[in-house]
């Protein structure tokens, strides 16, 4: 498959009990699939995964993978606090035909680099997937250079999402990958990196960003691309711009509220709120809109 380009972190529809909302979750892969985004990551961080008993995440990924019908690769979370349950999803997402799942490192308690190692091992040596490793050290164990080392003599241990937000980190990886001299893909995590870091030769992105203006992100790879520097410049602050609004309100609630005013009901917040928060709610929608008039004047030249 063709690895390059950018994937949809998808947030979490809700039904008022609790329960995927299977029926909004098929739209809203429609959507970003219309929209022009390269592969879709349900159960993701942003998606609130952490929130999501195994059950749910089972039924939100077969509503993507029978939505998509194979018209984008879908690359599941499996992240976990314990080796069974990030096994159990990964069978799941196997027999569905999923394209790869992403992995990060156990999450909650510290963990020395030797636990950090023999979990991703375990659980990738038994799985027959394309895996991507998620390095996301603010809310998982971090995915040590030693560690990665000896992850890569796992063949089905394919790339890796680095959310650090760190371009040291970027590059001491994509060294690391040379040095091997293997297939290893790399992918941002954080939306305002992604024109440098395609820059430096990362394959793209999975990121919120692209699950929620899926088509800014996705012109903005390809004006990348084609070497258009300037019109790329401007898409990238346009997103950085976007971005810093949705984090001045609670993550990932602010990427929620954005969501919703892009016209899909996500439901409620899985963490009881006992305010309405209707002014950070208008404040995300009139960023929204504004942040889309933007891009069509850009698109326009107006």
């Amino acid at each position: 498959m063709n690895w390059k380009g950018i994937y949809a972190a998808m947030l979490t529809p809700l039904c008022p009990d609790g329960k995927v909302n299977t029926e909004e979750v098929r739209r809203l892969t429609e959507f970003l699939i219309e929209k022009g985004v390269h592969g879709l990551f349900p159960v993701s961080n942003v998606g609130g995964q952490i929130h999501l008993p195994l059950e749910e995440k089972c039924r939100f990924i077969e509503a993507v993978v029978e939505e998509a019908k194979g018209r984008a690769p879908v690359f599941p979370g499996i992240s976990a606090s314990n080796t069974k349950d990030a096994i159990q999803l990964g069978r799941y997402c196997e027999s569905l035909g999923a394209s790869g799942a992403v992995l990060s490192a156990p999450f909650y308690f510290p963990y020395p680099q030797e636990v950090v190692r023999d979990g991703l091992l375990t659980v990738a040596e038994s799985l027959r997937l394309p895996i991507i490793l998620y390095h996301i050290p603010l809310y998982a164990n971090p995915i040590g250079p030693d560690t990665l080392r000896d992850l890569f003599r796992c063949q089905n241990i394919m790339g890796m999402k680095d959310s650090s937000g760190s371009i040291d980190h970027f590059l001491a990886v994509q060294a690391m990958a040379a040095e091997e001299k293997r297939e290893f893909h790399l992918f941002v995590g954080w939306e305002e990196m992604l024109f440098s870091a395609l820059e430096l030769g990362a394959d793209g992105c999975m990121t919120a960003s692209a699950g929620i203006f899926p088509e800014i992100m996705r012109a903005l790879f390809t004006e990348t691309q084609k070497g258009n520097r300037e019109r790329a410049l401007q898409l990238q602050r346009l997103i950085a711009r976007a971005t810093g609004k949705m984090k001045k309100v609670f993550f990932p609630y602010g990427y929620q509220l954005a969501m919703e005013a892009r016209g899909f009901d996500l439901g409620p917040y899985p963490v009881s709120l006992r305010r309405s928060y209707e002014e950070e709610r208008q404040s995300i929608r009139r960023m929204v809109e504004d942040t889309l008039n933007l891009f069509q004047s850009l698109q326009t030249g107006v």
